[in-house]
């Protein structure tokens, strides 16, 4: 199935129209805006899905683990155990500003695909651009804006052991002033040494000796 046969259902529980074509911004029935919910699939199966892929009859694979909700007006099925790989994004939901949150889980074997809601995703179901390929062209004081923002996300992902989600370029997003993380990165048994944070700061910066981590 390609991306552009998908259908998407209404949202307007009096309609729940489900023949809609993906592009379309009414629904044909009753001409209520259509909702395009874009959620990041994370976990070791979510990567092997091919796109053109309709998981559960609902969720469409329109990019590498960027899954299309087609049925946006129905609630996620809730998983009758959370797995521990989801608890911190329970467990850091105050951050949702620059951290992605928890939609559903679907589960693979062993290996359950966590869909997160707020992640770095534009409104076509495109990532936002990398931190990496913006800071060469950024303005220095949005550039201390983004480096101010991990900053403050270390000192709250640390506790968690997840503070890896900011050593992983391709995990680290901007629109504009803010900085969005792609999805948590749990820290491996050896505890991520803080020097490793700072010295990616100080490379970009040496002016910036004022942020310590710790």
């Amino acid at each position: 199935m390609s991306r552009f046969a998908v259908k998407l259902q209404c949202p307007n529980p009096d309609c729940l129209y489900a023949e809609n074509q993906v592009g379309q911004v009414t629904c044909d029935r009753c001409q209520s805006p259509l909702t395009y919910r874009y959620l990041w699939a994370v976990g070791r199966k979510a990567a092997q899905m091919a796109v053109g892929m309709l998981v559960d009859c609902r969720y469409a694979v329109v990019s590498p683990q960027v899954w299309l909700d087609t049925q946006p007006g129905l609630l996620p099925e809730a998983p009758a155990q959370i797995p521990d790989s989801a608890l911190p994004y329970l467990q850091l939901h105050s951050q949702r500003l620059h951290l992605p949150g928890l939609f559903s889980i679907h589960p693979v074997d062993e290996s359950p695909i966590l869909l997160l809601e707020n992640a770095p995703i534009d409104a076509t179901g495109n990532l936002l651009p990398l931190l990496e390929s913006a800071w060469p062209t950024a303005p220095a004081v949005r550039q201390l804006n983004w480096l101010w923002h991990m900053f403050q996300l270390w000192q709250a992902l640390k506790p968690q052991g997840v503070s890896s989600s900011l050593l992983v370029a391709e995990n680290l997003h901007v629109e504009g002033w803010r900085l969005r993380l792609r999805e948590i990165v749990v820290d491996a048994s050896d505890p991520v040494d803080s020097i490793q944070s700072e010295a990616w700061v100080q490379k970009r910066n040496p002016n910036l000796s004022r942020f310590q981590y710790r």
